[in-house]
């Protein structure tokens, strides 16, 4: 949030971002935020300081169409001629894009560019051509926004604001213009740039080559070479291009936002409540109903870290909590602050119970089985292609391991009588031998899944390396198991469900 202010409703309006970041708007908040609405007869709408204002809308389409009106009523309002700038396109016969990732979809290939196809690649709207205009319209005075990382050590960078000073031009075969250059002075940069022979500020943006995968009419898709001006005029932007602004002005088309988050990066951006605009209205129910689980399972996850650091810097966390393994650092730190402890400053609807709590010691992380699945499967493909050929090269001699395991024999524990340990015992050397014949795959499978499997990981190393006895190694992961869950892991003589383990 960047509000500056400490006003009545700025704490309003701060509150109001908090409860809808996590999608829980109470109706105060919700009564608030309907105050900030203007209908189409408010007079605030006229006030120069918000007439032409980028409004923040969600899609892309409507962006273009409101950048399209925003046009013709600024160069109305400076009284100046709207020129129009059309861009140099060529036929890119190729099947892939810049990215190298082959195009989906119909395609259409020309050995040449008609008349009749140029003008409708021209006429096409910005978020059909991957946001290179066709055309520009543009005056002095101008706003618009870069759309491309051209100088970033000046400022000039994707998503940079400013106002047109000037432009260099050429004419095209059929009498039309072109841009070479256009002169913009930077309105959002934090420091100042001079360029020889301009003024302060003064940058030019000189027109470059793109490939552009435009959207015809007819759906189909066609990849063209397009050489323009990276910029767009600048009376509207997504709520995705606004993320890291701070605007003294605010007007929000939320209507068209998809949901909370989009609200609360539209909203956010606001210095002053009191200048924040909303148009339309909006839907409550986006911003009320709590967090699905699994982002809610994310912010909590964030909060416990965000103290894990707090903690850190204050050089207050137990040594303990050391992994560099998300789920096994989080559950290291329960398991050292306890199965009751929530971090402070939390919102109360991330707050959690001791089953939640205790559910974190235990979750699983199995990226790693799946990546080696995959590789085994491409690795059986590669084979299968393979076997009709012939390799008379010299093979690489193989790498042999120098783990130290004991191999003469299998390992196995002895049972514990005191306290049975008939389901540790069986489990526990299957896994073992597991880990034997494949330690990189097993282990790393262990050191992520939880934190109970990270300290087995660290019994089996002690055991290898004869630190400790295969027995020792059981008792301690039972020991902790039972601090966890007493009644599903008991000492003395009373059995426990392998099904448990």
């Amino acid at each position: 949030m960047r509000q500056r202010e400490l006003s009545e409703a700025d704490d309003k309006f701060r509150t109001a971002l908090i409860n809808m970041r996590h999608k829980q708007c109470t109706a105060d908040d919700v009564a608030f935020l309907n105050g900030l609405v203007v209908g189409p007869t408010d007079a605030r709408l006229e006030d120069w300081k918000y007439r032409h204002v980028s409004v923040i809308t969600g899609m892309n389409a409507h962006r273009d169409a409101i950048n399209d009106l925003g046009c013709e009523k600024f160069a109305r309002d400076v009284s100046e001629p709207l020129e129009m700038f059309y861009s140099i396109d060529n036929v890119e016969n190729s099947e892939k894009d810049e990215s190298g990732r082959k195009v989906r979809g119909r395609q259409r290939w020309l050995a040449d560019i008609s008349s009749q196809m140029r003008d409708v690649l021209w006429t096409l709207p910005h978020y059909d051509s991957s946001n290179v205009p066709g055309i520009l319209r543009i005056c002095r005075g101008m706003p618009v926004i870069i759309k491309k990382n051209v100088a970033t050590e000046c400022g000039v960078t994707n998503g940079g604001e400013g106002v047109i000073v000037d432009w260099m031009a050429k004419s095209l075969p059929d009498g039309r213009r072109a841009l070479d250059v256009l002169f913009v002075r930077l309105t959002n940069g934090c420091v100042s740039v001079q360029v020889d022979n301009l003024p302060p500020n003064v940058v030019p943006i000189c027109a470059e080559d793109a490939t552009v995968r435009c959207v015809l009419p007819d759906d189909t898709t066609l990849t063209i070479r397009r050489r323009q001006v990276p910029v767009l005029p600048n009376f509207s932007m997504t709520d995705y291009a606004s993320q890291g602004k701070t605007r003294l002005y605010n007007v929000v088309d939320l209507n068209n936002l998809r949901g909370h988050q989009a609200y609360y990066t539209a909203l956010s951006r606001s210095a002053f409540a009191a200048h924040t605009i909303i148009l339309q209205g909006f839907s409550p129910r986006k911003v009320q109903g709590g967090l699905p689980a699994d982002i809610q399972s994310e912010f909590r996850d964030i909060e416990i870290m965000d103290d894990i650091t707090r903690l850190e810097f204050e050089g207050c966390l137990p040594s303990s909590v050391c992994s560099t393994m998300r789920y096994t650092l989080i559950a290291q730190f329960i398991q050292a602050q306890g199965l009751t402890y929530n971090p402070p400053n939390m919102h109360q609807s991330l707050r959690w119970d001791v089953n939640y709590a205790r559910d974190l010691l235990f979750r699983t992380y199995d990226s790693d089985f799946r990546v080696d699945a995959a590789l085994e499967a491409q690795g059986a493909k590669s084979k299968k292609r393979s076997a009709d050929t012939s390799d008379d090269s010299p093979r690489k001699r193989a790498r042999l391991s120098h783990r130290s395991v004991p191999t003469a024999s299998p390992a196995g524990l002895k049972w514990d009588g005191t306290d049975w340990s008939c389901a540790y015992d069986s489990f526990f050397t299957a896994l073992y031998h597991s880990w034997c014949m494949q330690p990189a795959r097993v282990g790393r499978f262990l050191q992520s899944a939880n934190f109970v499997t990270s300290a087995l990981h660290y019994e089996f190393l002690k055991y290898t390396s004869k630190d400790a006895t295969f027995e020792a190694a059981r008792d301690s992961v039972r020991r902790l198991l039972h601090s966890l869950y007493p009644a599903h892991f008991p000492l003395g003589t009373v059995g426990t469900s392998l099904g448990d383990l």
